[in-house]
């Protein structure tokens, strides 16, 4: 039975009046606010929408623009929380689980966060494995380190997935109260995104029980299956919109400066054909990347009833990289342009946010999945194929496969 769904006015102007506070607020310290938000309808969205996971998306994408707008770390953390709910409930959609939805129904009755990690660290080797889990009498027992964890403050659950045991599994556990779970006490961004608290982790010896575990189906190119797919699917595509809403803040306030700043001869920056080029230029990538979105948002409802599930799971996941590929190498070129139209003075004590966030859009194209990742599988596809024919060619390599998986990555 899906809960009774509140109106999307409503929850847009809810998002909407959390990021007025989100922008006017001057603490460090955001757990007030992430409170106050937690009574809201905003951060269960992809529970109350289950049975219209198209319009849970869509309403993700637009709380996220909203409070990236505002800030991005915070949009950033939200994200995180967002995109396991909804990638759990997709997953739901094609495995029906009782179980697993009466968990997730128990999130939106205590109102409670979610925070996640993946098992892979910064090392000199790529997917170094940091958490691994192994199987107990009393459950899984859980060890190692997670560098990547947002939400350390505020979130009462941790998902994680482990798909490279004999039998993959989920686990969806409490993040306090276990003196076996510690987390460090530098951020692990500490000059951008600090509103994330994104720290890393250790568990040792943490034991979760088997009513915190639920198996994974391996029914697709990627060693975690539909679950990896549809988890990433998610978080490429609403990671966007966090750093989109940070980029729109950055062109509102070019915009500001181009009309008030007058050139040598008096002319306003605004009056410049080459200003007024770039800034259509702009807007159109902006256009553009809100329709890709859109594309993997249209993916969700084909996929339940897809004659071949895995075929629509990988076009899927195509449609949220390359999505994510182009809003973040569109953010990163906002904030390049912002920052040469407004020279030095960027970094002054009157433009400080905005140097911050153009600082932080940069992060943009290197997580959940760095670009160059896609675009090398991308250059794959294309030369398996005699001729080009447009985005078809994907079907000849599943982006991704035969890597370890990125689900559960921040």
């Amino acid at each position: 039975m899906s809960p009774q769904k509140p109106d999307t006015t409503t929850i847009r102007e809810q998002a909407s009046a959390f990021a007025s506070e989100l922008a006017e607020y001057r603490e460090e310290d955001l757990t007030p606010l992430w409170e106050s938000l937690r009574a809201s309808h905003v951060p269960f969205i992809p529970i109350l929408f289950r049975d219209e996971l198209d319009t849970a998306h869509a309403l993700c994408n637009n709380v996220l623009r909203a409070i990236g707008k505002a800030n991005v770390g915070a949009a950033y953390a939200l994200e995180n929380h967002l995109y396991v709910l909804g990638g759990i409930e997709t997953y739901l959609s094609i495995h029906p689980n009782e179980r697993v939805r009466a968990r997730l129904d128990d999130i939106l009755a205590r109102r409670q966060y979610v925070a996640n990690t993946h098992g892979y660290l910064h090392t000199d080797s790529a997917f170094t494995e940091g958490i691994s889990a192994k199987p107990t009498g009393r459950g899984m027992e859980v060890n190692g380190i997670g560098h990547f964890v947002s939400f350390t403050k505020t979130a009462e659950l941790l998902f994680l997935t482990l798909v490279d045991c004999p039998d993959p599994v989920a686990l969806l556990f409490p993040l306090k109260g276990d003196q076996r779970i510690t987390f460090g006490d530098d951020y692990y961004f500490p000059e951008v995104l600090r509103a994330s608290d994104t720290r890393s982790m250790s568990c040792d010896g943490v034991v979760v029980s088997p009513e915190h575990i639920f198996d994974v189906a391996r029914d697709h190119l990627l060693p975690g299956g539909a679950m990896s797919v549809v988890l990433l699917g998610w978080h490429l595509t609403l990671s966007s919109s966090a750093f989109l809403g940070g980029a729109s803040y950055v062109i509102d306030q070019t915009l500001k400066f181009a009309k008030g700043f007058k050139t040598f001869d008096g002319r306003l920056l605004s009056r410049l054909d080459d200003i007024v080029a770039e800034l259509g230029k702009i807007g159109i990538r902006y256009g553009a990347a809100d329709a890709l979105i859109n594309d993997y948002t249209r993916s969700l409802v084909a996929l339940s009833d897809a004659r071949d599930r895995a075929e629509a799971l990988r076009d899927g996941l195509l449609s949220a990289q390359i999505a994510n590929c182009h809003a973040t190498e569109l953010t990163e070129e906002i904030s390049r342009r912002c920052r040469r139209l407004l020279g030095t003075r960027i970094f002054g004590p009157r433009y400080a946010t905005l140097g911050r966030v153009t600082t932080e859009l940069l992060m943009g194209p290197l997580a959940p999945r760095n670009n160059g990742i896609l675009e090398k599988d991308v250059g794959h596809g294309m030369l398996a194929k005699r001729s080009f024919d447009g985005i078809r060619w994907a079907r000849s390599r599943t982006p991704g496969a035969g890597r370890a998986p990125e689900a559960g990555k921040t």
